[in-house]
């Protein structure tokens, strides 16, 4: 906003026909912020959207109070605490007129990293507060995306109790904003009628007074992945996702191309599959969410064999909140020699998203290497030339879709016969 050093104004506008997701930053980022400072960021979306914030980084100052010479940075989400002084982002409701108190949703400070916050509304305001003690040291990267209200579920908040100096910063980052606006509506209403006349029917002006803050279109550039597994180079080896094992990054679009030798078949088995909230996967239009398509064949124009998005049996979820059905122990297998996998991540940044660390392996159909009486069945039905016995045994769990109850899971051995065994 003109005439501030740290007051930023971020809209998303009716004509944008994308998800707008962009960056801000603390203060001299990355360099250390200053001290005594306040910062505003308010977010406006339509009507129809919810705002995403996701903390990638945060390092915030703290002195204890009874010893002024120790600066710390231990965590301290929600911290109430009258005996300690810690730098703050506080995250708060956009009231309808200026006169109204926001509500103070969260407080954030310390150390933290993989934080989300999820709005009701398509309104939101952020007040940084960096307190007038030294030294300093770090500062915060924060990423914001716009989206339509049906794509993610807000999170449930209740108001916390604001203290003196938070709701003053506050009241000061509500009335900038409405100044603000006022200027640039410059249409002779009465005070709390322009106040409500924009925040229901936004302008299509796009304003943003951060060079961190420039808008991005959701995944218009996604990071491309494509990795060939051929059986000439190895038969069996593990696969992991990009970064593993840290959590992936966004907007990643992978494919694993599996080419197995002719009458080889290829076989997956998941070690590890966390694929991030699975309640943002929108079954009606199977593009949200991180999510694993398979393809029996040789590319992704082939039909798809199975798709799983999200992490309804997360080995981080406690255990009465997991979904009965599993994909952790997923195997699936080719039916040919190819076989093809597509690995696909939105804009969003989720908890426990750490992708999937999976074994694969190229076997031969025909394989002689079995126990006993397995070979005396291959070899019983073998005595004329116009008969041919293939037999292959696999441990195999497979799934099954059910609009009732999602994935399903059996576990069976596989056995596979051509031609005519002799009885």
């Amino acid at each position: 906003m003109p005439d501030s050093e740290c007051s930023y104004f971020i809209r998303n506008t009716p004509t944008r026909r994308l998800l707008a997701g962009g960056r801000i930053v603390s203060p001299r980022y990355p360099s250390d912020y200053p001290p005594n400072i306040r910062c505003s960021y308010t977010f406006i979306g339509r009507s129809d959207e919810r705002i995403v914030i996701s903390v990638q980084s945060l390092l915030l100052s703290h002195r204890d109070l009874s010893n002024p010479s120790n600066s710390t940075t231990q965590s301290c989400v929600y911290e109430t605490s009258l005996l300690s002084s810690f730098d703050r982002v506080l995250v708060h409701s956009l009231p309808l007129d200026r006169w109204k108190e926001a509500n103070l949703l969260a407080r954030i400070c310390g150390t933290l990293y993989s934080f989300q916050i999820i709005s009701e509304g398509p309104n939101l305001q952020l007040t940084f507060i960096s307190l007038p003690f030294r030294p300093k040291d770090g500062g915060f990267l924060i990423e914001y995306v716009f989206v339509k209200r049906f794509s993610v579920a807000p999170q449930a908040w209740t108001a916390t109790t604001a203290v003196p100096f938070e709701q003053r910063a506050m009241q000061e980052t509500v009335r900038e904003f409405f100044d603000h606006m006022k200027n640039l509506q410059k249409v002779n209403l009465p005070k709390d009628a322009a106040d409500e006349v924009f925040l229901r029917n936004p302008s299509n002006t796009n304003i943003l007074n951060s060079d961190s803050a420039s808008l991005q279109q959701g995944c218009n550039a996604p990071e491309i992945v494509e990795v060939i597994i051929d059986s000439h180079q190895t038969e069996e080896g593990v696969l992991t996702s990009p970064r593993f094992p840290e959590l992936y990054p966004k907007c990643v679009n992978g494919t694993y191309y599996f080419r197995g030798r002719s009458g080889q078949r290829v076989f997956l088995k998941f070690v590890l599959l966390e694929l991030g909230d699975y309640e943002r996967c929108n079954e009606a239009t199977g593009q949200s969410g991180d999510r694993l398509y398979f393809y029996d064949g040789p590319s992704i124009e082939m039909p798809v064999q199975l798709s799983v998005c999200g992490s309804r049996q997360s080995v981080f979820l406690p255990e009465a909140e997991r979904q009965r059905a599993s994909t952790q122990n997923l195997a699936i297998a080719s039916s040919g020699s190819y076989f093809t996998m597509l690995f696909t991540s939105d804009e969003f940044a989720g908890k426990f998203e750490f992708g999937f660390r999976l074994e694969y392996r190229f076997q031969n159909l025909l394989t002689w290497d079995t126990i006993a009486n397995q070979k005396a069945m291959v070899n019983n039905s073998l005595k004329t030339k116009k008969e041919r016995v293939v037999y292959f045994n696999y441990h195999l769990q497979t799934l099954a879709m059910s609009p009732t109850s999602g994935i399903s899971t059996a576990a069976s051995n596989l056995y596979i016969f051509f031609g005519k065994p002799k009885v």
